[in-house]
């Protein structure tokens, strides 16, 4: 492909071969950095959601020093496979995932960004971490760890396990906005979990449970120098990314999240704010139900979080303040008491 774009679409606009014809020219060049990519299956794919297999059909390895990632899976196929993302198995035996992060002169931002924050190791950076690149012409690559999706499936058993969730979640948006980074693109489907597989309840108390932001890809970065005030974006993230001249219902469309109020308008916006609101839309729709119960308060900042004006909801690091204070006095038996299950929960349940 000629570019970021073509590369992300070509896959989809093939169904009979998918998105992982389009990484066969470079198998030879990831095997000479010791990465063999999974295998088609058949060389056949179903559209938008590829099946692809580990090499030698040996199921999947992951490194445990870099993530303490726990594995429950032993298939030996893989779906929901993007055109920009290929699974790969090094040479030593592990399994990585491999994403194309610059093109030209696209992505240059994103590959920024994920070098920013690998180069402060801290206990409150909950980013995916990226363990090398690899560059080749004018495409560069990243190399990132295997982790689990849907990290509330199943539903937390406590309200510690709940609590932990809410805190790394919190933290880690406060690191990231500490050092100037905002995401914008904050979701559930873009935070993973170091765990793979099956999981039962009360997994998390388990092992010690990890959860990573994903996806920095629509990220905005502002040098330290630079003046607050001048620290604002305008337009939906895809829009400045992708389609500068596309239709307002094109980029729309593209984003595929609901936007904040000030998105929607001419002036420029603090992204910063945007990030906030997309949290606490994410905490408001898995924990709204527990509006009643001994813990409204914390709801309330979720609410806070997520109002449509931006000047009124709390900055990251206020958040992650006010929410260790309401949880501060919470008992033993509290934290190990069951927390309830939204409708969607229970009915996966049953």
């Amino acid at each position: 492909p000629e570019s970021l774009i073509q590369w992300r679409r070509s896959g989809y606009d093939d169904p009979e071969r998918g998105p992982r014809y389009i990484w066969d020219p470079l198998e030879p060049f990831f095997a000479s950095h010791g990465y063999i990519l999974y295998e088609a299956i058949d060389g056949k794919h179903i559209i938008l959601h590829a099946a692809v297999k580990p090499p030698g059909d040996i199921p999947l390895v992951v490194d445990k020093s870099v993530c303490k990632t726990i594995v429950s899976f032993e298939g030996d196929k893989f779906f929901s496979m993007r055109t920009c993302l290929c699974p790969a198995r090094t040479t030593a035996g592990k399994d990585v995932i491999l994403r194309i992060i610059a093109k030209g002169s696209a992505g240059h931002d994103h590959l920024q960004v994920l070098r920013t924050l690998n180069s402060r190791p801290h206990r409150c950076n909950h980013a995916i971490p990226l363990l090398a690149e690899l560059s080749i012409g004018d495409m560069t690559f990243g190399v990132f760890p295997t982790l689990g999706e849907s990290p509330d499936s199943p539903w937390f058993h406590t309200y510690e396990e709940a609590f932990d969730f809410i805190d790394q979640l919190l933290e880690g948006l406060s690191f990231m906005h500490s050092h100037l980074i905002a995401h914008l693109d904050i979701s559930l489907d873009n935070i993973l979990v170091n765990r793979i597989g099956p999981r039962k309840t009360s997994f998390q108390s388990r092992f010690k449970v990890f959860y990573y932001y994903n996806d920095f890809e629509l990220t905005v970065y502002f040098p330290e120098h630079t003046n607050p005030a001048e620290r604002i974006v305008s337009g939906l993230p895809t829009q400045r990314l992708y389609a500068p001249d596309a239709t307002f219902e094109h980029v729309r469309e593209t984003y595929g999240r609901d936007p904040p109020p000030e998105m929607l308008q001419h002036s420029p916006y603090c992204p910063f704010k945007v990030d906030v609101w997309q949290l606490g839309q994410m905490f408001l729709s898995m924990f709204e139900h527990l509006s009643e119960t001994p813990h409204q308060a914390i709801i309330r900042l979720f609410q806070s979080m997520s109002s449509t004006n931006p000047e009124l909801r709390p900055s990251a690091s206020a958040a992650l303040r006010e929410f260790r204070s309401e949880i501060s006095n919470t008992t033993s038996c509290e934290l190990g008491s069951i927390v309830p299950k939204t409708g969607v929960h229970a009915m996966v349940a049953v």
